[in-house]
């Protein structure tokens, strides 16, 4: 590999926030920048500012061995959850809360979304990748090119660049490794504003949020790395091209972004623990041991680098997690399955009021069982995430589920380790209160997808109305759409029953052939509950004529009933025939695509003329009578369903029968089944 002209006219810088825990914490406490001041976790210090540094404490050094080597040391514990852990109660943190409290690192989540906030106000066009917590590269080529390129009078300074600080003024703290800028050269010209840019980053974070920062400027996230890390605090450097050779010479591979663990051990064993050493070695020996890998170190050794700043501030997985003496006390470990359930709950609350997303999957990690004690090693079951609504899984379903997983574990007591996770995360529904159900189904329902319930209060599919009207749609054509709807259902579940009555129409579930067989069709007016009769009755009222009703992914599925056998519930079918005339010319006026049921010298005085819409809007100015009949003519259906369900198939028609004979049939059946309905139907 050879680095490469194009390669270096990138800008990229690597900002990292100086002690970032302890100016946190300082910000909230209140302790002034030049006190000691370090944040402990239980017995340990896990930060330490500059001052306490030059004191001499470092991390991972005891409280109480710090506290003797600087008395004036302020030490703050970070947040706890569980027990008695509470605001304010920073000193009063001990040894033994340890047993019943965990660590939190909240404070800290949020502060870095507000500096990653500044960076997208600051610099928009930049492309910002979350390295961690408290560090991130920005790609800010393309604000570079503009502003060079207004600079030369072709176009306007972009508004981030117009009031660029001098890199001479006090607050930038510039660095440049090899000696000053050459403003001549084209590299080191654009590296110059990309400096400029890294200043006034660095004090827009300071003065909106009131954090300090270091930072790195070159020509790839390498170097930049490395550079951020050279003058700190609050300062920034710059490495050019040209410098490269002398500064890779002597640095060491623990400080090159991929040269640590086993790639930097294996180099030891070659007696390199430079770059310098590394570039010294024949080709012929690093590709002995190294392989296809031989060239990519030598690239790499020398400065170079390809990758690309991409777009990450979203984490890919939320863990929660507990280490604790070995326990086999299983009231003891829910206890802690609850706290980690309720850590991870609000997380996932907060990740999906930020970017509109959920987790897929849930996980647990456990460590103990075996006999292996505390070195058994981690192990882990999954499961789907419960399904939940917008504001996400509660902390008791997720404990509950989290438990059955943990029960299905026998290896996993005396635990001496649980931690629970979220992962596999995708965008959430484009409108408030669908689901995922709702997506397959279109967006003719809400789903209550905790519940399992599926809702009726929403309009199945959005009309477009050409002409206004009022009027009431007769009971008779009531009995025979909800009637339809039902029979168009081929599954015994309620969630699907309900949705199927929801999303049918006259125009647009009644318009197809239904091949399906006839004993498949389930009991489904008894899944009707009497919330959805209620709700139901609350949208069949007629409002339009000549609507057209969008299709739905649920209507397409609807297809008419070509099969329907007579029902078992033949009594008074000679009485009916006028009405069975009337269905059979209302069934025929939906089967030709009618967007309304036609039905000849309607009896409702309020009908106007003889067109009935199909349900979808509003009940607002029905009586209470009606509303009684209506309810009326539903019970008439779950019991017509539930008996011509436990009714016997008649034997199937015999091969020399046509196929003229065959639908005569079924279509007789039909009109029998229709007026066995109609006929139970009391006059207005």
């Amino acid at each position: 590999m050879a680095s490469t002209a194009r390669n270096r006219t990138r800008v990229i810088l690597h900002v990292d926030l100086d002690a970032f825990y302890c100016q946190v914490e300082m910000k909230r406490v209140g302790i002034p920048a030049h006190v000691p001041c370090a944040v402990q976790q239980w017995e340990g210090l896990i930060a330490v500012n500059y001052p306490a540094r030059a004191a001499g404490i470092t991390r991972h050094m005891r409280r109480a061995e710090a506290k003797a080597k600087c008395p004036e040391l302020q030490c703050v514990h970070v947040e706890t959850i569980g027990g008695d852990a509470g605001a304010g109660s920073d000193s009063a943190v001990t040894w033994e809360d340890r047993k019943t409290q965990k660590a939190c690192l909240e404070r800290y989540r949020v502060a870095s979304a507000e500096i990653i906030a500044v960076f997208h106000e600051v610099a928009p066009d930049a492309i910002v990748e979350k390295a961690s917590i408290d560090e991130a590269y920005l790609d800010v080529t393309s604000i570079v090119d503009a502003h060079l390129r207004a600079s030369d009078g072709e176009g306007s300074l972009p508004a981030s660049s117009a009031q660029l600080p001098a890199l001479e003024s006090p607050g930038c703290g510039n660095h440049v490794i090899g000696g000053a800028l050459d403003l001549g050269s084209e590299f080191e010209r654009r590296l110059a504003v990309g400096s400029q840019l890294a200043c006034q980053l660095r004090a827009a974070v300071k003065d909106k949020l009131g954090y300090t920062c270091s930072a790195g400027i070159a020509c790839n996230k390498l170097m930049a790395k490395i550079a951020s890390a050279m003058h700190k605090p609050n300062q920034q450097t710059v490495i050019p091209p040209r410098a490269l050779p002398d500064l890779m010479k002597d640095m060491p591979l623990k400080k090159i972004r991929n040269f640590g663990g086993k790639l930097g051990a294996e180099l030891q064993t070659l007696g390199c623990s430079t770059a310098g050493e590394v570039l010294a070695l024949a080709p012929a020996t690093l590709h002995q041991h190294f392989g296809d890998r031989a060239p990519w170190i030598l690239y790499t050794v020398q400065g170079n680098s390809d990758e690309p700043v991409q777009v990450k501030e979203r984490p890919k997985s939320m863990l929660a997690a507990k280490s604790f003496e070995p326990s086999s006390d299983m009231a003891a470990l829910e206890r802690w399955v609850t706290i980690l359930a309720e850590e991870l709950a609000e997380r996932m609350a907060a990740d999906n009021k930020l970017f509109n997303r959920r987790p897929k999957s849930l996980h647990l990690h456990y460590r103990g069982g075996g006999g292996g004690g505390w070195g058994s090693g981690d192990r882990s079951k999954s499961c789907p995430m419960p399904r939940f609504l917008k504001a996400g899984p509660t902390a008791p379903v997720i404990c509950e589920t989290v438990m059955r997983l943990f029960q299905k574990c026998p290896d996993a007591l005396p635990c001496t380790r649980l931690a629970v996770a979220a992962s596999d995360f995708e965008d959430g529904p484009l409108s408030e209160g669908q689901g995922s159900i709702t997506k397959f189904f279109g967006a003719g329902s809400g789903t209550n997808t905790a519940k399992g319930e599926v809702s009726l209060s929403s309009q199945p599919a959005p009309l477009i109305v050409s002409k206004s009207t009022s009027g009431l749609m007769s009971r008779q054509a009531a009995v025979a759409s909800m009637f339809k709807a039902a029979k168009a259902s081929t599954t015994s579940s309620a969630t699907t029953a309900a949705t199927a009555v929801n999303a049918a129409s006259p125009s647009a579930a009644f318009s197809q052939e239904d091949t399906r067989d006839d004993s498949a069709v389930s009991d489904v007016a008894n899944a009707v509950s009497n919330q959805d009769e209620e709700l139901l009755l609350g949208r069949h009222h007629a409002g339009a004529t000549n609507v057209t009703a969008a299709p739905s992914p649920a209507a397409s599925r609807l297809k008419e009933d070509t099969s329907c056998q007579p029902s078992t519930d033949t009594a008074g079918l000679s009485e009916c025939g006028e009405r069975s005339d009337v269905a059979a010319q209302a069934s025929s006026s939906i089967k030709d695509g009618q967007n309304f049921l036609h039905i000849p010298n309607c009896s409702d005085e309020q009908c106007s003329g003889d067109a009935h819409a199909a349900p979808g809007n509003s009940l607002s100015d029905v009586d209470l009578a009606e509303q009684k009949q209506i309810m009326h003519d539903l019970w008439l259906q779950r019991n017509a369903l539930s008996s011509r369900t436990a009714a016997k198939r008649p034997a199937p028609a015999t091969k020399t029968n046509s196929k003229r004979s065959k639908l005569s049939a079924a279509g007789k059946g039909k009109q029998t089944q229709l007026s066995a309905l109609l006929k139970k139907v009391p006059p207005p």
